[in-house]
């Protein structure tokens, strides 16, 4: 293993390294385990997975290393610190490698989940509270709720309450809620640094994507309250004008953000096609509560569209910035967040067509996805910075 000019293992040396390659290892094997489960292929693990272990586990295991890594490394940027390294790490991949190979209704599992969340949160909190960093504690409390709702998950699991369908949705929702939050500042803003870069003279402030405005504002806090209705399972009557509102207004900030505009480069318009599913999927779930869709539909254009397409999205860009290397997709990067899309249509038709056809093609795509990442990508987070 390569080091670092202080003798730190080049892997150990920012968070994003090991997490990242932990989550697309997990993307790989996760969803096929659970494919094979789930069609009776592997009845052995029938007995141990939980019915909604794959939800669970999409969430808090995949998405939580991304969230992981990359909170690790924006946090050392947004307050101007040394990042995190070494023992530390190695700790936090550990309590989260150990949540993978448990089962979700041991205790050993709770106590592994609840190590990493904690270890996670104590990290990007010591360094925020430091420097006063007040604009990001909201980032520290929606950690703080996600390892909450991780825990009521494994006790409902462990006494086999009936609310650990309301604690998977909220965790999705929660994450949701952190893409809305982060993606609504770094979309625009490097989108607006693209086109600064590709024009030969200055832009004025309306060919630039729009500041933060009321609008966006409503629509989080659109978005908040249809997520408190689903959750909680209040009538449709406040939920329903909720969504279709939030939908609504995220659809006009994805056109306020210019997204047509940046056709021309992948790094940038991934970012806007992944944050796409957050209308699409609430709108679509807003559906589902008339009656009108099943729910899975719109859970999984959430979960693989908007969650998985930002995770590489985001993971890809913070790779390749934070390793020394240009800004440049691939295509192999190009190809896997096109292909996380295909998976995201091709599951929500198989919820609304009932088709077992649409459920492979969606598996195939995701790890075609993931797989053509991973090769892209292992190298460059396991090896030194491109200078040296």
């Amino acid at each position: 293993m390569t080091t670092t000019g202080n003798t730190t293992p080049t892997l150990l040396s920012y968070g994003f390294r090991p997490l990242f390659l932990l989550m697309g290892a997990y993307a790989l094997i996760g969803p096929v385990l659970w494919m094979l489960a789930w069609t009776g292929q592997w009845p052995a693990a029938s007995v141990t997975m939980n019915p909604w272990w794959h939800g669970h586990d999409m969430l808090m295991g995949l998405a939580a290393a991304a969230i992981g890594g990359f909170l690790l490394t924006a946090v050392a940027n947004w307050t101007a610190t040394r990042p995190v390294q070494g023992s530390a790490l190695v700790w936090l991949c550990l309590f989260w490698i150990s949540g993978r190979l448990l089962p979700l209704n041991d205790w050993p599992a709770l106590v592994a989940d609840g190590a990493y969340w904690t270890l996670l949160w104590g990290l990007i909190a010591l360094p925020i509270l430091r420097t006063g960093n007040r604009r990001n504690y909201k980032v520290l409390a929606l950690v703080a709720a996600l390892a909450a709702t991780d825990f009521a998950v494994h006790l409902s699991a462990l006494f086999s309450m009936d609310w650990l369908r309301q604690a998977v949705w909220l965790q999705l929702w929660l994450v949701i809620l952190l893409i809305n939050l982060v993606g609504g500042r770094i979309i625009p803003a490097f989108t607006g640094n693209w086109l600064r870069k590709q024009s030969e003279r200055p832009l004025s402030t309306e060919e630039l994507p729009a500041a933060f405005s009321r609008l966006d504002l409503i629509g989080g806090v659109a978005l908040a309250v249809f997520a408190a209705g689903v959750v909680t399972q209040q009538p449709a009557w406040w939920t329903v004008p909720a969504g279709a509102l939030s939908g609504l207004l995220q659809l006009i900030r994805l056109y306020r953000w210019k997204t047509w505009k940046t056709l021309t480069d992948p790094l940038v318009w991934m970012l806007h096609l992944s944050w796409a599913w957050i209308p699409v999927g609430t709108l679509l779930w807003t559906l589902a509560e008339l009656g009108m869709l099943p729910v899975s539909a719109a859970v999984h254009a959430l979960g693989i569209g908007a969650v998985a397409g930002m995770i590489l999205s985001v993971a890809s860009r913070a790779a390749l910035g934070h390793t020394g290397r240009a800004l440049l997709s691939h295509p192999l990067l190009t190809g896997a967040i096109l292909l996380l899309s295909l998976a995201a249509l091709s599951r929500t038709l198989a919820s609304i067509d009932g088709g077992a056809v649409w459920l492979w093609v969606s598996l195939l795509c995701w790890v075609l996805a993931f797989g053509g990442w991973l090769a892209r990508f292992a190298p460059i987070l396991a090896g030194r910075l491109e200078d040296g």
